[in-house]
């Protein structure tokens, strides 16, 4: 699933099955959360405006509905 979220530049497009890390951006005090993701040109950090905890939620979302999906396809 492809998620919106903000960085300080504007918005990125970021797909949940391509995410490999998240955690609290420490340069930002905790402000801001790192997303680690592979993109065609390779690995990419993008620092969010989103809590950890807000990361971690829609995440989490994004691949419970992943899953569901690749269940139906299944039969």
């Amino acid at each position: 699933m492809k998620l919106k979220m903000q960085t300080i530049s504007g918005p990125v497009i970021i797909d949940s099955n391509e995410v490999t890390q998240f955690y609290p951006d420490h340069e930002s005090g905790g402000e801001l959360t790192a997303v680690e993701y592979f993109t065609d040109e390779g690995r990419c950090t993008t620092r969010v405006r989103h809590s950890f905890y807000q990361v971690a939620e829609a995440l989490a979302s994004a691949w419970h509905v992943d899953d569901a999906s690749k269940r139906n396809r299944r039969g």
